[in-house]
């Protein structure tokens, strides 16, 4: 026989709730200071060439891979490269030390936009297959991108090379000559302007109805070694470079 279970206590009862404290006002967070910020860069900043973004991208890669796809030479100089490579028919030295362009004897320092093409070449010439110069000339519209690109604001200079040597053809073939062009046909020149870029440049003289026109073409394969604005600034430069010997 099961024992009878014994008889549940009673319950306890619960101990009276303590009044609840009153809560601490919360502090107010403290509010940082804004940060200062970063002062935009200056005019001179934009135009200073040392500090162009180009040299990073050059540091970035080596040197002997850079004078074997462009053409370059390449020695130390402080522990820092100097790439030389002839440009316009004469050497022109990048020192990564100082990022800066040395012109050759006889030769004026160049503008910044020259100088800029002579990096984005170098860059361009180390960062993708670089084949070579392609032994055949295409007009601007019909590189990759040329036809939209050209136009406007990037339309090439012949307008200025056709003012200036309009009526003076034989003053062209003496200034392209001094810049190492050869001759491509009747008024058509050819040069090697950097060692893996060729421009061919035409002029038609003006006559007693039509003004001077002046146009260019390029070697098949520039879009290797140069992107289409510094095409743009390289075909400015030997413009403007042709026309400062006229006379000369």
């Amino acid at each position: 026989m099961t024992p009878p279970l014994p008889p549940s206590q009673p319950s306890l009862p619960s101990p009276p709730s303590q009044p609840s404290q009153p809560s601490q006002p919360s502090q107010p967070s403290q509010t940082l200071p804004p940060s200062e910020p970063s002062p935009p860069p200056t005019q001179d900043d934009k135009l200073d060439f040392s500090k162009h973004l180009l040299w990073d991208d050059l540091a970035a890669l080596d040197p002997q891979t850079v004078a074997e796809k462009s053409g370059a030479a390449a020695a130390l100089e402080d522990g820092f490269p100097v790439y030389t490579l002839d440009f316009l028919g004469a050497p022109y030295a990048l020192r990564a030390s100082s990022r800066s362009a040395v012109s050759p004897p006889g030769r004026p320092e160049l503008a910044r936009q020259a100088k800029i093409v002579l990096l984005a070449y170098l860059v361009a010439s180390a960062s993708g297959p670089a084949p070579g110069l392609a032994g055949r000339e295409l007009a601007p519209a019909a590189l990759p991108g040329g036809a939209l690109f050209f136009r406007k604001y990037h339309e090439l200079p012949g307008a200025p090379l056709a003012e200036a040597f309009g009526g003076a053809p034989e003053e062209l073939d003496r200034a392209s000559r001094a810049v190492g062009a050869e001759s491509a046909g009747t008024l058509a020149w050819k040069s090697r302007v950097l060692p893996c870029v060729e421009i061919y440049w035409y002029l038609v003289p003006a006559d007693e109805e039509f003004p001077a026109e002046a146009r260019y073409n390029f070697d098949a394969n520039v879009c290797y070694y140069l992107p289409l604005d510094a095409l743009f600034g390289l075909t400015c430069s030997l413009a403007d470079f042709l026309i400062s010997l006229k006379g000369s």
